[in-house]
């Protein structure tokens, strides 16, 4: 057993510590989320006080028993505040969140250190934390918590199958003023009441509590037999209770009230449960050497495949090798899948890191934003999506700072004060599109071209389409911010997104409308771990192109390529298709039959290119292996691999080489 030890001179075993870093950084995202769903609705925290509570005492268990004490301790003050909330005593206001938040970005921080060496700073923490515990026994804080009714699974299907049997469903709810005295005089005498009209389902909050008085609301959902007549409505409405009671509100109950299939922040934690009751953490050291197992595997079907080809198949003994090499092929193409699977994680994981980011630079600037997801559970390759958080926090960072406007500035325009980010992601075939869109004032072509001249990248006389005016953006150095700030104007961020994506193998493609805003979609490969590659050979060289940009290969003759300058071209009606040879380009000569010139067609944003090969080999599977440090840096290639025959072949970075074949053109 591997141990260290800490500052106390305990031992910690070494796994165990892993498994505590893990589990925490999770609980305290999910812990962040909650917080900033409140603060868009401090009347909704009874609906997640329960949530809270649990978070909070596993992470002081958890911190108790490898021995961080201060942290601990810092946690029961937390756990004590929830607790205060949940009986009433206490109200969370955005000094309270505010303070909570903090807390958490410097714990995140701290998980992120060798916390065996270092002390987490607790006395910091409980001097502020008990300040807000004396605020919540201060005389004058007469606030109570609005409370929330949430049905479980079970109740859900009740209410399900009640209203798909022509019966009813209402929620009823008790207003209480401030000054209200025994509410649960009241509830209790409405209750009594209620029941003659059908069966009360659930109550918020519930009846064995009614008697703590820590409400400034009161529901319920009654089931009907019969719907309601306007008389019944109004009697209930108007029932006599007491002073302290401000209205009674009757409504039917939606069928689809407790679904929010667009809002990530909406959970009461009976997800995430379930999900942790079916999921098993494996450590990435042993997906890889699964992965690294898989290659291998498929690399003897491939001679396999390869000896079959030079044998007799005639003969009744090949004709066997022939079946057990297809049960091989269809043993090897489940295993790849199942293995990916392994590694495949839902976007949501990904984007739940970005609500904090944003909350934090919208309150920097000054503006009010809101963040929302579409297409959260969408699959990605767990290493594609951690490469991709770099380039979507400076997209992010961009849309808050300057896409959108600021909230004098909205109004000005009609526009809803507060401003909308969207996180999208759906799948294309092996590809994965993320999209961050902003409802904000779009982009200033004009502003840009102009900055490109001042900045010596363009000249007056470069006749730029609009699209060539958008790509300036993500110049090295470029920036249209006139004024130098903590968050922009330094020219850097937008190079970054394009330098991440040419090393997944990705594009970036922007739309944009002046006063309503812009997209930027990302196009990524699922997984960069095992794909199908298009291999060719060039001067002997091996290379391999991924089958999903690969359009067609074709064979054409000499006299079918024509010149534009320096420009070769091959005219497909209705395209100009510009050609690379890649024998020069990678200067590995090679004779070429006037006759027979092959030629690999790929897709290239929304145009084509064609690669001149030596020789057409076909597609196969490859696991793609990191070129070594050592070598350098080779934009124009993506990775090797080893193939059938045992040779070396290089994964091409086509949509660069193509990308400056389009730029000559």
């Amino acid at each position: 057993m591997i141990t260290i030890t800490d500052r106390e001179n305990n031992f910690i075993d070494e796994e165990l510590l892993s498994a505590f870093i893990t589990e925490t950084r999770e609980q305290v995202e999910r812990l962040v989320l909650i917080l900033l769903q409140i603060e868009q609705n401090l009347d909704g925290q009874a609906e997640f006080i329960d949530e809270m509570f649990r978070l909070a005492h596993n992470i002081k268990g958890s911190s108790g028993v490898i021995g961080l004490t201060e942290l601990t301790e810092v946690m029961h003050e937390i756990e004590n505040l929830f607790s205060a909330v949940r009986n009433g005593q206490y109200y969370l206001d955005n000094q309270a969140i505010d303070l909570l938040i903090a807390f958490t970005d410097e714990f995140s921080s701290y998980l992120e250190k060798d916390i065996t060496a270092i002390s987490f700073d607790g006395e910091k923490w409980l001097k502020q934390l008990q300040s807000l515990a004396q605020k919540k026994a201060s005389p004058g804080h007469t606030e109570q918590p609005t409370s929330a009714l949430v049905l479980n699974p079970e109740e859900k299907a009740q209410v399900s199958s009640w209203q798909q049997e022509g019966k009813k469903v209402y929620e009823i709810e008790i207003s209480f003023t401030p000054e209200a005295k025994v509410r649960s005089a009241s509830v209790f005498i409405f209750l009594r009441f209620i029941r003659n009209y059908g069966i009360v389902l659930k109550t918020a909050p519930a009846e064995e509590t009614i008697h703590n008085e820590n409400y400034s609301t009161f529901k319920m959902i009654l089931l009907t037999e019969k719907q309601l007549s306007a008389e019944e409505r109004d009697t209930i409405g108007t029932y006599p209770i007491n002073e302290g009671v401000n209205k009674i509100n009757i409504q039917e109950w939606e069928a689809n009230k407790d679904n929010h299939p667009n809002n990530l922040h909406q959970n009461n934690g009976e997800h995430d449960n379930q999900l942790a009751n079916h999921t098993i953490r494996v450590g990435a050291e042993r997906i890889d050497k699964v992965i690294n197992q898989l290659g291998e595997l498929m690399t003897i079907k491939t001679n396999l495949f390869h000896l079959y080809k030079n044998g007799y198949e005639g003969k009744s003994t090949w004709e066997n090798f022939s079946r057990i090499l297809q049960e091989l092929d269809q043993t090897v193409s489940k295993l790849q899948m199942s293995a990916m699977d392994l590694r495949m994680i839902p976007v949501r994981q990904l984007f739940t890191r970005f609500p904090k980011i944003v909350r934090d630079i919208a309150k920097q600037l000054g503006k009010r934003v809101e963040l929302h997801f579409v297409g959260a559970d969408t699959e990605i390759d767990k290493q594609m999506g951690e490469a991709l958080i770099d380039a979507l926090t400076h997209l992010l960072r961009n849309a808050v700072d300057h896409g959108l406007e600021d909230v004098a500035e909205r109004q000005a325009l009609g526009k809803d004060p507060t401003g909308h980010i969207t996180l999208s992601a759906r799948q294309e075939g092996s590809y994965i599109v993320i999209g961050v869109t902003d409802d904000g004032r779009g982009l200033n072509l004009e502003k840009i071209r102009k900055k490109a001249i001042a900045n010596g990248l363009i000249s007056e006389s470069n006749n730029l389409s609009p699209e060539e005016i958008i790509r300036l953006i993500f110049l090295p150095g470029f920036s249209t911010v006139d004024q130098v700030s903590e968050l922009s104007g330094r020219g850097v961020g937008m190079d970054v997104v394009t330098t991440n994506l040419k090393k997944l193998q990705g594009d970036i493609d922007v739309q944009t409308e002046p006063g309503k805003g812009t997209t930027f979609m990302l196009k990524v490969p699922l997984t960069l771990a095992i794909i199908q590659s298009f291999m060719v050979k060039v001067g002997g060289q091996i290379f391999g192109i991924p089958v999903t940009d690969v359009v067609q290969s074709i064979v054409i003759k000499e006299e079918e390529i024509h010149s534009i300058g320096t420009q070769k071209i091959y005219y497909r009606y209705p395209e100009t298709i510009p050609l690379v040879d890649l024998g020069e380009y990678f200067r590995f000569p090679f004779p070429q039959n006037q006759n027979r010139i092959p030629v690999v067609i790929i897709n290239c944003g929304r145009s084509h290119a064609g690669f001149v090969v030596e020789e057409l080999i076909g597609i196969e599977d490859i696991t793609i292996k990191p070129i070594n440090k050592a070598m350098g840096e080779h934009s124009q290639i993506a990775g090797a691999a080893l193939i059938g025959n045992g040779k070396i072949g290089l994964i091409l970075n086509h949509q660069q080489i193509a990308q400056q074949a389009l730029k000559v053109q």
